[in-house]
């Protein structure tokens, strides 16, 4: 009867409200729309490219019209190629999901498994081969549009500086990290899924930071198989690190320069390491394209996301995600409806995550909007404490954009939804502002 195969009565509405709930349609139409929104918003950036040839009035005097036309070209070639992966990405999303793919290839890893002479009680070591399979055809399908955007397009602006070589070496040591690492990780993950019980998300949550904490401990040593990392020389630049760090209680226990030019000429500079033991590293590059003063001005602002607490508000909301997720994907992991709706005839825990992904889906993009709004604000108050130190990163920036041919003049709609940073005019107007009013103080 009703009562005996859905416990109460109450429980019977909740059941009914979710079974009118039309899963597959909902994901459906949530992936054309997104693709539909994104692709407007990419036309505009696209357009802005093609139809903005003089340089910004802000930017005209540091920034020569060959520079600003290079930089245009290097975008809008990288845009498009962008939109034409997308397109054809969107294809096959479709065809994934109107076919039936994901039940597919949930039984074609069934079939290995049984090859093995196991059945589908075996549960994980069944996710784990569908996840392998599903992670090949991801390499295999992404790979031309890898190689094309770096010996292509990156190639051609005089950014690209790694040969073929290492690009399949390093796509060899990341299978290699994954087996390794993330097989156990996923292993142990749908163990806790498996015998958790009604609070498995919780465990699984508690299990999820402390892979966490444990990834940005061994992270130095995953980085190495990847790069050369090596002390800073003794010497003007390295001393005036040292003692910014001393400035501002930065717990600064090595100082690296990486050989990014091994890869790429794009420069970077970035500090990781848990509580006391803080590591900051300088790409090769960047000492070649910024004088010393202007790399003391980029590490400052960099300290400043450490000193204003930045990085640990970004991990706090991270894991309350990560935990709010967990919790309302505890209350549709029973629900047959969203396993049906997909064409599976079983309840596999593993697929109940993957097919909730998908429709936690909207919530995570607006998040992703909204981080990017946060991680503005925290770039603006890092400019903000780099200036409080007496640093002003204008030159820094402008060289940076420059060698890296950053996109000068975004279409605001495209930068709002897309940068995690505010653009080059608007970071110089803040500093500017900001050094005005400290010059005023003084």
């Amino acid at each position: 009867g009703i009562n005996a195969e859905y416990g109460s009565s109450s429980q019977f509405t909740d059941r009914r409200t979710m079974v009118l709930f039309p899963f597959f349609e909902f994901i459906f139409a949530f992936v054309i729309i997104v693709y539909i929104v994104e692709t407007y918003i990419d036309f505009r950036q696209w357009r802005a490219y093609k139809t903005r040839k003089t340089v910004p009035k802000e930017l005209s005097d540091v920034v020569k019209p060959e520079e600003f036309a290079k930089a245009q070209a290097y975008g809008s070639e990288k845009l498009t190629f962008g939109m034409f992966q997308s397109a054809i990405g969107i294809v096959e999303e479709i065809a994934i999901l109107w076919y039936g793919g994901l039940p597919w290839l949930w039984n074609v890893s069934l079939h290995v498994l049984n090859s093995f002479g196991l059945d589908g009680s075996y549960e994980i070591t069944q996710a784990i081969i569908f996840t392998c399979i599903y992670t090949l055809y991801g390499l295999v399908t992404k790979t031309p549009f890898s190689l094309y955007s770096i010996f292509v397009i990156e190639e051609k602006y005089g950014f690209n500086k790694q040969t073929l070589w290492l690009y399949f070496v390093d796509q060899l040591k990341s299978i290699g990290l994954m087996v390794v690492i993330g097989i156990p990780i996923m292993s142990a993950a749908l163990s806790i899924l498996e015998w958790g019980g009604e609070y498995f998300w919780l465990y699984l949550w508690g299990f999820m930071f402390v892979v966490q904490m444990l990834a940005m401990l061994i992270y130095p040593f995953i980085a190495q198989l990847f790069n050369k990392f090596t002390p800073l020389e003794e010497g003007e630049l390295r001393q005036k690190i040292v003692n910014l760090a001393q400035r501002v209680e930065f717990p600064l226990t090595q100082l690296f320069v990486v050989d990014g030019s091994k890869r790429s000429s794009h420069s970077n500079a970035y500090f990781f390491g848990l509580f006391k033991n803080k590591r900051i590293v300088i790409f090769d590059t960047l000492i070649n394209q910024v004088d010393h003063d202007g790399i003391v001005a980029i590490v400052g602002h960099e300290l400043g996301h450490w000193k204003l607490n930045h990085t640990l508000q970004n991990l706090i909301i991270a894991n309350v995600q990560t935990l709010i997720f967990l919790y309302l994907f505890g209350q549709l992991l029973h629900n047959k409806q969203l396993y049906q709706a997909f064409g599976f005839n079983t309840q596999p825990k593993f697929i109940g995550m993957m097919l909730f992904s998908m429709l936690y889906g909207p919530v995570d993009h607006v998040v992703g909007v909204a981080m990017n709004f946060l991680s503005r604000k925290f770039e603006y108050e890092a400019d903000g404490f780099a200036v409080t130190l007496g640093y002003d990163l204008t030159n820094s920036l402008i060289t940076i954009h420059k060698e890296n041919l950053g996109n000068l003049s975004p279409d605001s709609l495209y930068s709002a939804y897309h940068f995690s940073h505010p653009t080059l005019v608007e970071r110089i107007s803040n500093i500017k502002s900001l050094i005005s009013t400290k010059n005023k103080k003084e």
